[in-house]
């Protein structure tokens, strides 16, 4: 196999975590007497981190209202965040055939929330590790998730490649030295991808079986 380990974001990547954190996002907004948004705001603002998620959700009264957004948004997507989001189609497909390649998460989600959802849809056991942002000094588009999870688990650079749908995860993995995948079903768009160059782009899941077949 080309590869000894397949590095996957969480959100817009192997998850449609999106329904669920919009549905969460603007009740919080509600209860706090603040315009809604609509998904594809939604869907823009995920991926930066829990920090920059808020700032990029709140806009100009981010700093007004972190805390209290952070606060009551928190509690309420822990107990909500499996009721709409499913893995991407192909996603379990994928992951059942990749049983003799290692495979790890590295989310800018809470690693709590990360593990939580992962858990409640039964695709833990699938990964080897699972990576946030409080292991790390700075999370993506900095290579230390990356970094950390190569020492981690003993791979060199030129034997593991990430798949993500943001620039953040395709600039993390270029940054750490490692080839890189666009899951064009995500979150992210084709005009970034391209101006990035990464590795890869698919369309498909199971495209990545060719990939590292090679």
């Amino acid at each position: 196999m080309a590869y000894d380990l397949i590095i996957f974001d969480l959100d817009g990547t192997l998850l449609d975590t999106a329904p669920d954190v919009h549905r969460c996002v603007n009740d919080t907004l509600k209860k706090m007497s603040l315009p809604t948004i609509d998904l594809q705001q939604t869907k823009a603002a995920i991926g930066p981190g829990p920090d920059n998620f808020a700032k990029l959700t709140l806009g100009e009264l981010a700093e007004e209202k972190f805390k209290e957004f952070l606060a009551l948004f928190r509690p309420l997507y822990f107990r909500e965040s499996v009721t709409l989001t499913r893995s991407f189609p192909n996603i379990e497909p994928l992951l059942l055939k990749l049983t003799s390649i290692k495979k790890a998460v590295a989310s800018n989600k809470s690693l709590r929330f990360s593990l939580h959802i992962l858990d409640a849809l039964s695709m833990t056991p699938f990964f080897d590790l699972v990576v946030g942002p409080e292991l790390v000094d700075k999370p993506k588009p900095a290579a230390d998730m990356i970094e950390y999870i190569l020492d981690a688990m003993h791979i060199e650079k030129n034997k593991a490649i990430i798949v993500g749908d943001t620039d953040n995860d395709l600039i993390a993995g270029k940054a750490a030295g490692i080839d890189t995948c666009a899951a064009s079903w995500g979150y992210g768009n084709d005009r970034i991808f391209h101006e990035l160059k990464p590795n890869y782009i698919i369309k498909d899941p199971l495209e990545l079986l060719q990939i590292i077949s090679h």
